[in-house]
């Protein structure tokens, strides 16, 4: 081996990608690849750039890691490292900076310069995106087929970018114009993680319903799905977050036939007030995103419908906000990610008069997330008796050490389950609530007669391969 490599991922799903592809390309070239808590020649910290404080968590993080392990280099990537590479580069803790144009070459860049004596340069990151790299998809050969996660389900990146500027979101200046990757990159990734025994596919992208309209000729995230179905040995398919707006009455019924598409939408609103909503340059209104989530339930009456909620945002009064919580609270919500406001310097917001106190933003932060939680209860409680299907994960909980697994409308059931089904679907019942846990029995008889079955088929195989 040629040196131990600690990853770390800051922030969104689509970065939890780029850090595996990345763990890839080390894994094939023969370096050791570490978990981010123990000792490493190299750490490798993929960063966020959405808040104030994802940025001083990066600070934080990397800070931590070279005071624990002083002999350690650092590459900083991701978006922090694209909007503040020279901040990053004047910390002595720092000896390379990546921006995200250049991330796909993160791997060439290190050997060209940390593993090359004398060679100066320490960032490598472009001002502004002009235009969209080819290769913005892929991180070397084979990488995409990188199978060194613990996990059950693999992440595909099938888009990257944006082109709605909302007044308050540095991402699209940090990762650029809507992007699609080639449906038939896609497929081939899809096909590669089957073959490696992946059974969900998480698809993730900055706008993924925007997928295909930049493509010759051009395509819709439906047209994607419709191939994508197809694919042997992947049972589910889940969407990330998506945009109102690029959900379709066809989409929305092809979601709801198909029994791969997992029912589980993440549907972004923001804030449940009209004005406020104006002011972010969002490209809809309270009453077309109620009728909206109308259509999702009609169609599927049990998905799990999440979505990002901001707080404190510029002009944000009291009176706004209680809208925002009449909405959430009679909307059928099962989770809420919430945010409080963040001024990013370079977006319309940051300039906006009326900015929150910040204990006022922290004060409807909790009111909201209590909300939140309230509801993802109340979701929990509607399957307790129920038996579902669960695709158990071979990573044990920190609190219960047990299994765990996610029903297809997104709810995470542990279960004191035999190791030996990780990977596979499984029906367990739903007893109980405990915490934010969901708590799960393996049903009575089903080991046995999965068991048998397994056992069936080994023995089916040995004489097809002895007549053979």
């Amino acid at each position: 081996m040629r040196g131990r490599v600690a990853f770390v991922t800051l922030g969104c799903k689509l970065n939890s990608y780029e850090t595996e592809s990345l763990r890839g390309v080390f894994h094939r070239h023969h370096y050791h690849v570490v978990d981010a808590d123990e000792a490493a020649d190299y750490y490798v910290i993929n960063t966020c750039a959405v808040t104030g404080h994802a940025e001083s968590d990066a600070r934080q993080f990397i800070r931590g890691v070279t005071k624990r392990h002083p002999s350690a280099r650092v590459i900083v990537t991701g978006c922090y490292a694209q909007r503040e590479a020279q901040t990053l580069a004047a910390m002595p803790e720092v000896a390379l900076v990546v921006g995200n144009a250049e991330k796909t070459q993160l791997f060439h860049l290190f050997e060209e310069t940390l593993r090359t004596p004398g060679v100066p340069q320490k960032v490598f990151t472009s001002s502004l995106f002009k235009t969209q790299p080819t290769e913005k998809f892929f991180y070397g050969e084979g990488s995409d087929i990188a199978n060194v996660s613990p996990f059950t389900r693999a992440t595909i990146k099938v888009q990257d970018g944006c082109d709605d500027f909302c007044a308050f979101c540095i991402i699209p200046h940090l990762r650029g114009h809507s992007v699609s990757r080639p449906i038939a990159a896609i497929l081939e990734h899809a096909h590669a993680l089957a073959a490696a025994g992946y059974k969900e596919l998480d698809l993730t992208g900055v706008h993924t319903g925007a997928f295909g309209a930049d493509l010759d000729p051009p395509t819709t995230l439906l047209g994607m799905l419709e191939q994508l179905v197809r694919v042997d040995g992947i049972e589910r398919i889940r969407l990330n977050s998506i945009e109102p707006a690029t959900v379709s009455d066809a989409l929305l019924d092809f979601i709801a036939a198909s029994p791969k598409l997992c029912k589980h939408l993440h549907i972004c609103l923001q804030s449940g007030d009209d004005e406020v909503l104006r002011r972010m340059r969002r490209h809809y209104d309270v009453a077309s995103y109620e009728r909206l989530i109308s259509k999702v339930m009609t169609r599927m009456p049990e998905c799990g419908l999440g979505s990002d909620m901001l707080v404190g945002f510029p002009g944000e009064t009291e009176a706004h906000f209680e809208r925002t919580l009449d909405v959430v609270e009679r909307l059928p919500f099962s989770y809420l990610h919430v945010f409080s406001y963040s001024a990013r310097p370079g977006t319309p917001a940051a300039k906006y008069p009326a900015q929150v106190h910040p204990a006022a933003k922290k004060a409807r932060s909790q009111r909201l997330r209590a909300l939140g939680q309230a509801k993802k209860e109340a979701f929990a409680r509607r399957f307790i008796g129920r038996q579902l299907a669960i695709l158990l994960e071979g990573k044990r909980s920190k609190t219960r050490q047990v299994l765990s697994g996610l029903t297809e409308n997104y709810l995470r059931v542990h279960v004191d389950a035999p190791e030996a089904f990780v990977n596979q679907l499984v029906p367990v019942r739903l007893v109980g609530l405990t915490g934010d846990e969901v708590l799960g029995e393996w049903p009575a008889g089903h080991g046995v007669a999965v068991e048998q079955k397994r056992r069936a088929d080994a023995a089916l195989d040995t004489d097809l391969h002895t007549l053979q």
